[in-house]
């Protein structure tokens, strides 16, 4: 197992490439085309791709579109839910011997979307990422690879374009983060065993400032210059000491170095000052030392069976909202509860150590793969009621819940399992099921945004040339849930969901299918809160859970050449 950071470096992007060809081969030309329909909001998507390549180069284009309205569910739309997102990406490689050097560069940009769990809505979103990676090899045995980017994105959003206005007046937010990130590896035998040594980071600086349209004079600069780097550095270790036995061990130290520019708003009541003062007048370089451990142990106890026991140490530290967001507001990174949040300088890294043990059995046509997990973190960052006065009089004054992030100790654990097997040749049967327990172990309460027991079970018949089957997800009701986040309950359901697919001809492939056949309405535990009073005519209220997707028809289209 390679050992990641805690947080996943953001440059890290699979890309479709083109293979080289062999010496003697012909220019190589490949592509495929996928597009498709989803009526439950008249969606729409389309994705061109194209590579060429010989023996030494290879070129690739990609672009894609996706449009849709606000989607349906039982009891009308959820308003606004719509989304027009289109992404383009040129790359270029170059192979000399064991040699290959890449470039490519991405580009998205995102007209308005519907966001109704967050204060406001995506009105456009526009950014570019760089890459460059190699990959070589030192004589037979020593291998290498590096990796950069650059990326630079622009983001507003509002709440009034593609949502009522509410009465607490208009608000558009001009957000940007740029960046770099950067990666080297090197791998060589020792000892018996497979050695990977490696350096990894990123570096990210956010700004946020919030305005009002209407008055000029209005603003709240809720991040200025906010900055998060990593600084990485790891081992890994691999090793087949004894026949059927595998061990794999990892290292990671991870140097985070966290600062903020001095917050500023308009407003020029005591309770606001106070924070902007209380923020401003102290010291915000923020300097963490981290560093993971992590074990595992493979033995196959037979052809069948394999058994799997892993042990980890796991650090995480804070993101730039949870010690940097200074005013109570709903700037969180997308947890879309209906909460206001504010940081808290004084947060330590979350510290996790955790043990798994895992089977993997195949005999025939039948499998399974259970797996149980324990889980201690100290320090588990979550938010939790304020003391803060001036924080609270804020709050109090926009009649909403406020939460400050603190340092906890949380226990989680739970399990799941894969199981399936085949019969009269063409039919096959698959299931899912996976459970998850989290509570605080400071106090008497249960972690917050915890999903359910939850499965799938499905049954496909498969041909050589089509496919046609059954699948039912399930979640049952979640009651175990945070008062101290005065968290509401939801509700269990059952989903049934029919899918087929057929080749018409070689590379060609169309697929069409109902999901939600039944048109349940249900919530899922993990969705969001409403926020946006569109959907009140539509029976949720501000605060409800944000309902499931209704309904839906679709059809794809997949051609590769």
């Amino acid at each position: 197992m390679a050992l990641k950071p805690s947080v996943a470096p953001s440059f890290i992007q699979e890309t479709k490439r083109p293979e080289f060809t062999e010496a003697g081969e012909p220019l190589e030309w490949a592509g495929k085309f996928s597009g498709g329909f989803n009526r439950v909001n008249n969606g729409r998507y389309g994705a061109l791709y194209n590579g060429i390549a010989t023996e030494q180069h290879r070129l690739h284009v990609y672009g894609s579109k996706e449009t849709g309205d606000d989607f349906k569910f039982p009891g009308g739309r959820n308003i606004p839910t719509r989304h027009d997102r289109e992404a383009a990406e040129v790359g270029y490689g170059f192979r000399h011997e064991a040699h290959v050097l890449d470039v490519d560069f991405n580009y998205n940009f995102t007209r308005p979307t519907g966001t109704p769990a967050l204060p406001m809505d995506i009105i456009m979103t526009e950014g570019g990422v760089l890459t460059a990676g190699y990959r070589g090899r030192i004589g037979d045995e020593v291998g290498i690879k590096a990796a950069f980017n650059y990326q630079d994105v622009r983001h507003t959003m509002d709440n009034f374009s593609i949502r009522r206005t509410p009465a607490t007046g208009k608000r558009f937010s001009r957000n940007t983060a740029d960046g770099f990130g950067y990666r080297l590896m090197i791998d060589f035998p020792l000892l018996g065993g497979r050695t990977t040594v490696g350096v990894d980071g990123d570096n990210a600086t956010h700004n946020a400032t919030i305005t009002n349209p209407d008055a000029p004079a209005f603003f709240i600069k809720n991040f200025n210059d906010a900055q998060r780097d990593r600084y990485g550095f790891f081992g890994e270790y691999a090793l087949s000491p004894l026949q059927d036995w595998t061990i794999e061990l990892g290292a990671r130290v991870n140097y985070i170095v966290m600062n903020s520019g001095r917050a500023d708003t308009h407003f020029q009541t005591a309770p606001w000052r106070a924070l902007v003062d209380n923020f401003n007048n102290r010291s915000r370089s923020r300097n963490d030392v981290n560093y993971d451990l992590t074990g595992i142990v493979r033995h196959h106890l037979s052809e069948s069976l394999e058994i799997e026991l892993g042990f980890a140490r796991k650090t995480r530290s804070p993101s730039y909202q949870q010690r940097f967001l200074w005013a109570p507001l709903d700037a969180t990174g997308g947890l879309a509860d209906g909460f206001l949040y504010i940081g808290n300088l004084d947060l330590k890294p979350e510290t996790s150590y955790q043990g798994e043990l895992g089977l993997t059995w195949r005999q025939g046509t039948f499998y399974a793969a259970p797996r149980a997990f324990y889980r201690y973190v100290n320090n588990y960052i979550q938010g939790i009621p304020t003391s803060n006065p001036n924080a609270l009089a804020i709050a109090g004054a926009q009649q909403r819940p406020l939460l400050q992030y603190a340092n906890i100790d949380a226990i989680l654990y739970g399990g799941d399992v894969e199981a399936g097997f085949r019969f009269l040749n063409h039919w096959r049967v698959d299931g899912t099921l996976s459970y998850v327990r989290g509570q605080r172990d400071d106090a008497k309460d249960n972690l917050y945004r915890i999903a359910p027991l939850n499965g799938l079970l499905s049954l496909f018949y498969e041909s050589t040339k089509w496919t046609l089957g059954t699948e039912v997800v399930g979640y049952w009701r979640q009651r175990k849930v945070s008062k101290f986040n005065d968290e509401p309950t939801t509700a269990g359901y059952a989903l049934w969901h029919i899918r087929s697919q057929v080749e018409v001809i070689r590379g060609l492939q169309v697929g069409a299918g109902v999901e939600n056949l039944l048109n349940k309405d249900y919530r899922v535990h993990l969705n969001g809160l409403n926020r946006a009073l569109d959907n009140v005519a539509s029976g949720i209220g501000i605060g409800e859970r944000l309902p499931g997707i209704g309904r839906n028809f679709y059809v794809t289209m997949n051609y590769e050449w």
